[in-house]
């Protein structure tokens, strides 16, 4: 976790062409989940008004943070907190 906390804040201090391939991936893994949550829009799955890319940026946002406050020895188990964030999403983008 350590590690994360480190990558996520000091990414801007990578090589440039590291960098640019980090982001490169990055972006290409949110425009997949983006091109999902408008594919579940489509299909009349998830609610309709909700911009794709506000639904990313909010996700992952979250999910980048959890290198900050998450232990292992905390009060919820690492699956426990991936089900929470799952539902949470998911209850927000249902139709």
């Amino acid at each position: 976790m350590d590690e994360l906390i480190v990558f996520f804040r000091s990414m801007h201090m990578l090589p440039r062409d590291q960098r640019m391939a980090v982001r490169a991936q990055r972006r290409g893994y949110h425009e997949r989940f983006r091109a999902l949550v408008e594919e579940g829009q489509r299909e009349g799955l998830f609610k309709p008004g909700l911009p794709a890319d506000l639904v990313v940026q909010f996700f992952f946002g979250a999910v980048h943070q959890v290198a900050a406050w998450y232990h292992s020895d905390g009060p919820l188990s690492a699956q426990e907190v991936a089900g929470f964030y799952v539902d949470l999403l998911l209850d927000g983008l249902r139709a």
